[in-house]
């Protein structure tokens, strides 16, 4: 049960990295973008 528990953490983990980072991407374009509208 631990060593699962540990895994799903980690993937969960790995998931948010994901997301947080194509969020933060996303969010650096907008502003990028806005710059020449």
């Amino acid at each position: 049960m631990g060593i699962h528990d540990s895994v799903s953490g980690k993937t969960i983990g790995f998931y948010h990295l994901i997301v947080s980072g194509v969020f933060f991407e996303l969010i650096e374009i907008y502003q990028y973008l806005q710059l020449f509208n």
